[in-house]
């Protein structure tokens, strides 16, 4: 057999195109696949965080009580089960006022657990648009969350700060006050 004949046999046939075929299209159906598992994954941790961030929000709007040290720690404990996975979830609540004689949002109290840094009133001035509109002197709560949401398998996108900004009103009091009581028996309240 000559070598063009063998040569021109070799050009017709198909029956190999199958197997590379696979080999270049499967690597990159395997990401896609896992990108759209972590997509769908990474929406329904958002979906959980801010849900979880509405249940602590309905929950503050509802207190007719002082909110206390403890109470934080128990708020802190519910996220946690809320979202029941490794990751911490970082949360500040807000309680804050509009005064019409300066113009601006006040501060009444802010506490966090997970280290994000307490509103003062110059803080608070820096999300004033995401803010309500208020009467004057009409309390406000504010809940926000943080926690990183980290992929179950690496498509390129890496760890994502999630965040949610909850904002409610007091349904059942006109304020939302804040009771700090050391060991030593004084009381710390701020309404």
């Amino acid at each position: 057999m000559s070598l063009n004949r063998y040569l021109r046999r070799f050009a017709r046939k198909d029956d190999g195109t199958g197997a590379i075929e696979l080999l270049l299209v499967v690597p990159m159906m395997t990401w896609v696949f896992l990108g759209t598992i972590v997509y769908f994954d990474a929406y329904r941790d958002r979906a959980i965080i801010q849900r979880a961030s509405l249940t602590v929000a309905d929950m503050y709007s509802r207190e007719t009580d002082y909110i206390t040290p403890a109470y934080l720690n128990g708020t802190s404990d519910l996220l946690e089960f809320l979202v029941s996975d490794d990751a911490t979830t970082k949360f500040r609540v807000t309680a804050f006022t509009w005064r019409d004689s300066d113009n601006s949002y006040r501060r009444i109290w802010s506490r966090n657990r997970g280290g994000l840094q307490n509103y003062n009133n110059e803080r608070l001035a820096l999300v004033a648009e995401r803010l309500p509109i208020l009467d004057n002197g009409e309390v406000a709560i504010l809940v926000e969350t943080e926690r990183t949401y980290k992929p179950p398998f690496d498509v390129g996108i890496g760890d994502t700060v999630v965040r949610t900004f909850t904002l409610t009103s007091p349904r059942f009091a006109t304020k939302i006050c804040w009771n700090s009581t050391p060991e030593d028996g004084t009381s710390t309240e701020i309404c």
